[in-house]
C-alpha cells in the first residue's frame, strides 16, 4: 500500500492567506491533485481545529474526510524565538490540544495559525516529544526563517536528531544529500501552500509506503519525493532582494552583501548548502522527481490566461482523475491524444527536460517547457548564455561602485 502526502500548508489564520479559505477548499484541492494524506495546517488555532474536525471521521487512529476520499493529519508551522520555522506533525486532535496547553504561555496561539513562540528549538522539540508528535525544520535552507540560516548544525539546534527535514522549494534531495549530519534524517517535500489553488497545493509531495496515517509518516518509508527543480525556487541562487540581480558569493562578499542598486544580497540555498557540504556522500536516498504543476504547464505551453487555463485543467482532471496521475502514471500516448502540446510537455517533464532560468533573492525562477529534443538543446544553450552574461556583467560592472 502507498499514498501521496503533502504535510505543510496553511489555513486562513496564517499570514498571506485569504480570509475566505476554508478546509473544504483544501480537501477539494487535494482530491484534484491526488494527494491522499494532507496536513491540516494551523492545528493549534482553536477555531481552525474545530472547523477541520467537522469534515473528518476517525477510523482506527486515522482521520478520514469521507466525502473527498482524503485522509487528514494534524500539522502546524511555528516560529521560535530566533525566528526559525518548524513543522510539527501530531497523531491526533487531543495531542494538538495538549500541545496548545503547553505552548500557550510562550505566545499567542489563538491570534495566528503560524504562532510566534518564545521558546528555543530544544525546548520546542521537548514539548512536541512530550505529546508524541514529530518535529523538523521547515524549508530548512532558505534565508530569513530556515534553520540553516541561523546555525551550521540542526542536531545542535534541537539537541537531538530531528524526526525529518523539509527541503523547501529551493532545494532537493540531491543537493542536501551531501550534508553529513543529515545522513539519517528523512527528507520531506511539502507545498507550504497558502491556498487550495492547483498552483500551490501539492506542488511538492512525497509518496510513502503504508497506510495514510501518523504511524506511516513516523516510519517515513519514502518511495520518492517530488517537487520543484531547485532552480525554480525563490532563493536558489545568491541574489539581490530588491532588483534580483544574481551574484557569485565572492562578489557578494566583496560588496559586503550590498547590491549596486542599494538592496541587500541574500545568500542562495545552492551556495549555503555548498558551505555545509564536507564530502561527497554516496546517494542512497529515494529519487527526487522534478515537476511543474499541471496548471503552470498549461499556462506556459498553451499561453492561456487564468480562466481558460483553469477550464482546461478541470477538463484534464475530469478525463484522467487527478493531477498526480497525469504527471506520473497516464501513458503519454493517451495525453497526446487528449492534447498534443500538453502530452508532449508531460513527456519532456518525465524525461527531465524542463528548463529554468534560476530564481534568487525572493523571485521565482522562470520555467521553459520545450516540446521536442531539438527545442530543448536550443533553449538550454540560450539560458546558459543568459545566466553567464548576467553573472559576468555583475563581475565586470559592480566593482566600479566600490
Amino acid at each position: 500500500m502507498q499514498f501521496d502526502a503533502d504535510l505543510h500548508l496553511h489555513g486562513r489564520f496564517s499570514g498571506g492567506v485569504s480570509k475566505n479559505l476554508t478546509f473544504r477548499d483544501i480537501l477539494e484541492g487535494s482530491k484534484k491533485k491526488g494527494i491522499t494524506l494532507v496536513g491540516t495546517g494551523d492545528i493549534l488555532h482553536p477555531v481552525w481545529r474545530e472547523e477541520v474536525k467537522t469534515y473528518v471521521i476517525e477510523e482506527d487512529d486515522i482521520y478520514y474526510a469521507e466525502d473527498y476520499g482524503v485522509y487528514v493529519l494534524p500539522t502546524v508551522e511555528v516560529e521560535d524565538r530566533n525566528r526559525v520555522h518548524h513543522i510539527i506533525i501530531l497523531p491526533s486532535f487531543p495531542s494538538a490540544e495538549e500541545l496548545g496547553e503547553l505552548l500557550k504561555h510562550h505566545g499567542d496561539i489563538e491570534s495566528s495559525g503560524r504562532p510566534k513562540l518564545d521558546v528555543s528549538g530544544k525546548e520546542l522539540a521537548e514539548k512536541v516529544e512530550d505529546v508524541g508528535g514529530l518535529i523538523g525544520p521547515a524549508h530548512a535552507f532558505t534565508p530569513y526563517y530556515g534553520i540553516y540560516a541561523h546555525t551550521d548544525s540542526v542536531l545542535d539546534y534541537y539537541d537531538k536528531t530531528p524526526d525529518f527535514l523539509e527541503l523547501g522549494l529551493s532545494a532537493d534531495s540531491y543537493l542536501a544529500n551531501n550534508i553529513e549530519e543529515l545522513l539519517n534524517v528523512p527528507f520531506q517535500s511539502n507545498s507550504d501552500a497558502h491556498s487550495g489553488s492547483p498552483h500551490r497545493l501539492g506542488r511538492e509531495f512525497q509518496r510513502v509506503r503504508g497506510r495514510p496515517s501518523f504511524k506511516s509518516i513516523k516510519r517515513m518509508d519514502v518511495i520518492f519525493n517530488a517537487g520543484f527543480n531547485p532552480q525554480e525556487g525563490k532563493y536558489h541562487m545568491t541574489a539581490c532582494n530588491r532588483c534580483y540581480k544574481k551574484y557569485t558569493v565572492s562578489d557578494a562578499e566583496r560588496l559586503e552583501w550590498r547590491c549596486i542598486c542599494g538592496g541587500r544580497i541574500k545568500k542562495g540555498v545552492k551556495d549555503r548548502i555548498a558551505e555545509l557540504t564536507r564530502e561527497n556522500i554516496p546517494y542512497n536516498r529515494p529519487p527526487y522527481y522534478h515537476i511543474v504543476p499541471l496548471i503552470q504547464v498549461i499556462e506556459v505551453v498553451k499561453k492561456y490566461g487564468q480562466k481558460r487555463a483553469e477550464d482546461m485543467y478541470n477538463a484534464i482532471i475530469d478525463e484522467f482523475d487527478s493531477e498526480i496521475k497525469v504527471l506520473f502514471d497516464v501513458p503519454v500516448e493517451e495525453l497526446i491524444s487528449f492534447d498534443e502540446q500538453i502530452g508532449s510537455a508531460i513527456d519532456m517533464m518525465r524525461k527531465g527536460k524542463i528548463l529554468y532560468y534560476p530564481g534568487g533573492g525572493g523571485k521565482y525562477g522562470e520555467v521553459y517547457i520545450p516540446l521536442t529534443d531539438e527545442e530543448y538543446e536550443k533553449l538550454k544553450y540560450t539560458i546558459e548564455a543568459r545566466l553567464k552574461k548576467e553573472l559576468s556583467s555583475r563581475q565586470t560592472s559592480l566593482f566600479d561602485f566600490v
